[in-house]
């Protein structure tokens, strides 16, 4: 009932816990982080290519394992999908010009090289289940954006709500000796940064302090996928047993291949230096008569193992809500509703991650907002393009019709299209400046 006090005291019952039941929290690493880490890194071993051999060869032997990294390209979808096309956003939609608020917003988006910036947050949120971006300030100019590293990221929240977040800890090498430590901590009226050094695994040192005077903290967060219960979401390639399987009938297969491409020749009731000659097109004779040579050959084909691979990488497709468009036929003679079928599942995925790195951008709005003395309540609605190709001529129709209809402003369904209206609207205008005898009954036509 307090506010901000109510929240200081549930910071200090929960460092209070850690430090009963967790000893010293600024010794060691949580016992929670340290298993987050290593799935963190399974999962990137996987993006990468390096997932675990299925055959053990045999030394000298060929290697027949064969790896198929069906991962990047599911997350690479994942990603395009959802920040692939232009993402813009409005604090106040009733304005047909920009407000001052959306300028100050957008140059701070613009300077920290925006697509990128989201890119590498939903690639990372994909991998480790969420998203974390800094905020900070500069001496001069914007404030930096900065893409955290979630497996650098340990999260603390109070007992019995995930949702109350009271610590960020941030811990990274500088080098080979030195490790660096940076705690986010709420405090009464706002945020306190404490940075920390430490060498050879002595204690650590405090080496300055920073109040932050804010409501938001310069760290924003978002879930990946909807994970209950948890201060973290599930990532993308959280369960790969089936590109495993699949990985494993393609390198029996393979085996199988090289010991059973050819026919190979055997005999018995002699030894090989007993033939008379041995080569292609030679006479073979045997001094036995009760001597037989053969050819041992595989009986069957491998279809049933194709065919099995086969259903192995479309159950690995069907699990991560994604078409495998290898085995589509001819896309370009699908229709705008036969590709929103095809892609129903991920598109539905793709609503849910928009809902997540959405609120991931209002935080980050809000804290800039705040830092830039606007106060603490500004609040921003995304605009996200399709991510599908689309029939234009029929988008058109459509908006046009939204618009007969007064459902949304002229500034929404130009968002809706693709273009920045404030861009396309100074282009309009420097055109009749620069031709006065163009009128705008003339653009329009």
């Amino acid at each position: 009932r307090g506010g901000g006090r109510a929240e200081s005291i549930l910071s200090m019952i929960a460092r209070f816990l850690e430090r009963r039941f967790l000893g010293d929290p600024d010794a060691q690493l949580r016992p929670e982080h340290q298993e987050r880490i290593a799935v963190i890194a399974r999962a990137w071993d996987y993006y990468e290519g390096r997932h675990p051999p299925p055959l053990a060869p045999r030394r000298g032997q060929p290697d027949d394992n064969v790896i198929v990294n069906l991962a990047r390209p599911i997350v690479d979808k994942g990603v395009s999908l959802l920040v692939g096309k232009p993402v813009t956003f409005q604090v106040d939609e009733t304005a047909a010009p920009d407000t001052a608020v959306e300028r100050d917003l957008r140059a701070v988006w613009q300077a920290n090289d925006q697509e990128v910036v989201l890119h590498d947050l939903a690639l990372n949120g994909a991998i480790a289940g969420a998203a974390i971006l800094k905020i900070a300030p500069q001496p001069a100019g914007p404030p930096r954006l900065i893409v955290l590293d979630p497996a650098m990221v340990d999260v603390y929240s109070a007992p019995g709500d995930i949702a109350s977040i009271w610590r960020y800890r941030i811990l990274y090498d500088l080098d080979a000796e030195t490790e660096a430590r940076q705690d986010i901590e709420r405090r009464e009226g706002g945020w306190v940064i404490r940075d920390y050094e430490r060498r050879n695994q002595a204690a650590w040192r405090l080496i300055a302090e920073t109040v932050w005077p804010y409501q938001h903290p310069p760290i924003a967060m978002c879930k990946n996928l909807p994970r209950p219960n948890s201060v973290w979401g599930y990532g993308d390639l959280d369960d790969m047993r089936l590109n495993d399987a699949l990985n494993f009938v393609l390198s029996a297969t393979r085996k199988i291949l090289r010991l059973h491409a050819h026919p190979r020749t055997w005999g018995r009731g002699f030894t090989a230096r007993q033939l008379e000659s041995w080569g292609p097109g030679d006479l073979w004779t045997v001094p036995n008569p009760e001597a037989s040579i053969q050819n041992l050959e595989m009986q069957s084909d491998l279809a049933s193992s194709h065919q099995f691979a086969l259903t192995l990488r479309q159950a690995l497709f069907t699990q991560f809500r994604m078409p495998d468009l290898s085995q589509v036929g001819n896309l370009g003679a699908l229709t705008n509703f036969g590709l929103r079928v095809l892609f129903a599942d991920a598109l539905e995925r793709t609503a849910t991650k928009r809902m997540l790195y959405g609120g991931l951008i209002r935080q980050v709005n809000r804290a800039l907002a705040e830092l830039a003395g606007y106060g603490p309540a500004v609040e921003t609605t995304i605009h996200w393009s399709d991510p599908l190709p689309v029939n234009e001529l029929e988008q058109i129709q459509v908006a046009q019709a939204k618009r007969a209809l007064g459902l949304l402003s002229d500034e929404t369904i130009v968002a809706e299209l693709g273009y920045d209206y404030q861009m396309e609207q100074q282009r309009r205008q420097a055109t009749l400046s620069a031709s006065p005898g163009i009128t705008e009954e003339l653009i329009n036509e």
